[in-house]
C-alpha cells in the first residue's frame, strides 16, 4: 500500500469543498468513483495492464490517499506450444497519485466558489419560500396561488 497526504491550507476550504475537488480531480483523470461519503471516496482505475484503487479519507484541513494497484505482466511459455503467461506484480501509482493531489489542490478554490453559490442559493430560496408563508398565512394569496408560487419557486 502507498499513503501520501497534504494539507489543505485555504481557510474557507469546507470538507464539502474538498470532496468536490477531489471528486473532479479523479473523474478528468478517467477514475471511477465506487463509494463517496462526507469524509472519504474511493475509487479505481483499471488502465492497460495496471489496476489501482484509491481510499481518499479528507476533512477540510487534511487529504490522506491509500493506494493499492497492480500491474500484470505477459511472458511466453517455455515452448511455442505453451500459451503466454501472465503474472500479477504489485505496483504503486505514484505518478497518477501526484496527479491527483496537484489537481485536487488546483481545483479547490473552484470548488469553494461552488459551495459558497449552493449556500447563498439555498439561503435566497429560504427567504423567498418564508416570505410566500407569510403572505398565505397573512391571507394576502390564496392556498391556489401559494401552491403554485412554491412549486415555481422550488424548480
Amino acid at each position: 500500500m502507498y499513503t501520501t497526504s497534504f494539507k489543505i491550507i485555504d481557510p474557507n476550504a469546507s470538507s464539502e469543498a474538498v470532496k468536490i475537488a477531489i471528486y473532479d480531480s479523479l473523474t478528468r483523470r478517467g477514475w471511477t468513483v465506487d463509494e463517496q461519503n462526507n469524509l472519504q471516496t474511493v475509487a479505481h482505475l483499471h488502465k492497460r495492464t495496471t489496476k489501482a484503487k484509491v481510499v481518499i479519507d479528507y476533512s477540510s484541513t487534511h487529504v490522506d490517499i491509500n493506494t493499492t494497484g497492480t500491474r500484470t505482466y505477459s511472458a511466453p511459455g517455455m515452448s511455442p506450444s505453451e500459451p503466454m503467461v501472465e503474472t500479477e506484480k504489485t505496483f504503486n501509482p505514484r505518478g497518477w497519485i501526484k496527479n491527483i493531489v496537484n489537481d485536487t489542490k488546483r481545483l479547490l478554490p473552484n470548488a469553494i466558489n461552488q459551495v459558497k453559490d449552493q449556500e447563498t442559493s439555498q439561503e435566497s430560496l429560504t427567504a423567498q419560500l418564508s416570505e410566500l408563508k407569510q403572505l398565505f398565512e397573512q391571507g394576502l394569496i390564496s392556498e391556489e396561488i401559494y401552491l403554485e408560487k412554491q412549486r415555481n419557486i422550488l424548480q
